[in-house]
């Protein structure tokens, strides 16, 4: 493949900032769907972060006002027809493994919505942080299958278990508003999500001073 080529099919870029902040941002048009390319090309860029001494940190969005809106409805269709999700367990595994086990602060900058696989990605995360209107849930009962990129284990530490078998039996999904109206809703303040006004948050400068054990 050239490099013209290359670069059309670069589905996730990172740029690392003067803070030694390294955004890696996904851009699959139109919903930022999480294909096997997106998640082969998320652990390589997350790999690269994890490897660079000028990386301190990283934040973790969505290009074109969105941020995902999970698995990608072939490979939806492909578990619903053969019953096997076998097939993504590598790449998922690995993908988690990455984000949980690193030793550099990781923060989920989202907006437009987190959906599924998307969600359950930034729940990995360190932090969260959410615009407001943002939708968050896990719809994945309503296509037949149950989340397979660790949400039934990362929701009900984060949550509970009363609230996330709300949240994945009947599919709810949340509306990111005002953190007043955050402090009232235990699903947000278990996920750790924190209001923010604006899409591209410029995380402060300290993230760079700690690393995870």
């Amino acid at each position: 493949m050239g490099e013209a080529a290359a670069a059309a099919h670069q589905i996730v870029t990172m740029e690392v900032n003067a803070h030694g902040i390294g955004v890696i941002t996904f851009l699959n048009p139109p919903v930022n769907a999480l294909n096997m390319e997106a998640l082969e090309q998320l652990k390589g860029k997350y790999s690269e972060a994890m490897e660079r001494d000028d990386v301190k940190a990283i934040v973790l969005t969505g290009g074109g006002g969105k941020f995902s809106s999970g698995l990608d409805i072939s490979l939806m269709q492909i578990i619903q027809k053969t019953g096997d999700n076998s097939f993504l367990a590598e790449i998922c595994r690995d993908l988690n493994n990455l984000v949980e086990d690193g030793q550099k602060p990781s923060v989920a900058a989202i907006q437009g919505y987190a959906l599924g696989g998307g969600l359950e990605f930034a729940m990995g995360c360190s932090a969260r942080v959410a615009t407001p209107g943002t939708k968050l849930g896990l719809p994945e009962l309503t296509l037949g299958v149950i989340p397979g990129f660790g949400g039934t284990q990362r929701l009900p530490r984060l949550v509970g278990v009363s609230k996330a078998a709300e949240m994945l039996m009947v599919s709810k999904v949340l509306l990111a508003e005002y953190e007043a109206a955050q402090k009232k809703n235990k699903a947000f303040k278990g996920l750790g999500i924190e209001h923010m006004n604006k899409p591209c948050l410029v995380i402060p400068s300290q993230l760079t001073s700690a690393t995870l054990r």
